[in-house]
């Protein structure tokens, strides 16, 4: 496990939490944006946010 701890670091210091699909075709400048339009996206970026942090 000592080998991965560098990476972790580097990791960790990198928000992916507005990493996501647009499930609808429509064009988004961002997470945010498609939220508050209600357009339906796979959020991808807090399932890898959430498994670099528990690691």
């Amino acid at each position: 496990m000592y080998c991965y701890q560098p990476i972790g670091v580097i990791l960790t210091k990198v928000n992916f939490e507005n990493l996501y699909i647009n499930l609808t075709g429509e064009t988004f400048a961002s997470l945010a944006k498609a939220k508050a339009v209600g357009t339906a996206t796979v959020n991808y970026g807090v399932i890898i946010n959430a498994f670099i942090h528990s690691s």
